[in-house]
């Protein structure tokens, strides 16, 4: 799963797009503009719906039930607050807490 998630990323070209984003923010902000509220909006938003995508890709290829299987064993491998907790992965993370990927996993019929 987490092989094919990444290749999810690379596919959807996240890492390409993300790296062209930030190029234009600092661009701007040469101009004196202030874009703190969108890079706000960018890092809470952009950012967590590439990794639903890329689960989303990993489960197709490796099937739902093994996605939410991997998936179940990531918060106690990854021990920061932020990765467990919905409300503070919202805020603070750039990936989404495990639960709220466990539950965008099984709204699909894959």
């Amino acid at each position: 799963f987490v092989l094919l998630h990444e290749e999810g990323h690379r596919v959807h070209r996240d890492i390409t797009l993300n790296q062209m984003l930030s190029h234009l923010i600092i661009f701007l902000s040469g101009f004196g503009l202030t874009l703190y509220p969108l890079l706000l909006f960018y890092s809470t938003t952009s950012r967590k719906l590439s990794e639903y995508a890329a689960d989303h890709f990993a489960s197709c290829h490796c099937g739902k039930e093994n996605s939410i299987e991997t998936l179940s064993r990531l918060p106690r491998e990854h021990a920061t607050l932020s990765f467990k907790n919905e409300m503070l992965s919202f805020f603070l993370g750039n990936h989404p807490a495990v639960s709220m990927r466990i539950k965008f996993l099984k709204t699909f019929s894959i």
